[in-house]
């Protein structure tokens, strides 16, 4: 379908939609290991679509620490268990006129390194990605922060649900550091 077709079924509303989220990892009890994570959030939105990026940022921050987990302001190369990152990525732009279209996801990722003396091997893990298409009249930034807010406060459930998981809290306590 050619982009102006899509613009203009899209021009039929007339405010601003948003798509439900679409989960592409399923949450698993790794998750209830975090208590650390750094933030990354990167406007690939062109057009004056999402003005607000610094507000959506400052709103995870406070979500996330009303639930217990720190953000961390500097990016660490090398990731504990219970240390992860929040990556959000928006990409639209105008399509028509004064409105706009953007695909937004957000994603939970850990750097895993394993030691093959001399080999270091690094992955990168997914550990949580949800991702939704937004449209509306610019400026959307209602929309996006909206969806990444929703994210958000799913993702702080349930790393708060696993970490009451007997295996969660067995492992949490094997982590934390021995007293001299």
């Amino acid at each position: 379908m050619k982009p102006q077709v899509i613009a203009a079924v899209l021009l039929l509303f007339s405010h601003a939609i948003a798509a439900d989220p679409v989960e592409i990892n399923p949450p698993y009890p790794a998750l209830g290991l975090i208590k650390t994570v750094t933030l990354e959030v990167k406007n690939a939105v062109t057009g004056g679509c999402w003005t607000n990026v610094k507000h959506v940022e400052a709103n995870m921050r406070l979500k996330l620490s009303q639930s217990g987990i720190a953000v961390e302001d500097e990016v660490t190369k090398y990731r504990e268990p219970t240390q992860a990152a929040i990556n959000v990525l928006a990409n639209g732009s105008k399509v028509f006129g004064n409105y706009c279209v953007a695909n937004v996801e957000v994603a939970i990722v850990r750097n895993d390194w394993a030691v093959h003396d001399p080999v270091y091997i690094a992955t990168v893990v997914r550990l949580y990605d949800k991702g939704g298409v937004v449209a509306g009249q610019a400026p959307i930034n209602d929309p996006i922060a909206s969806m990444v807010d929703r994210f958000i406060t799913k993702f702080a459930e349930d790393v708060l649900k696993y970490r009451r998981a007997p295996v969660v809290k067995e492992a949490l306590r094997r982590l934390e550091p021995k007293s001299p």
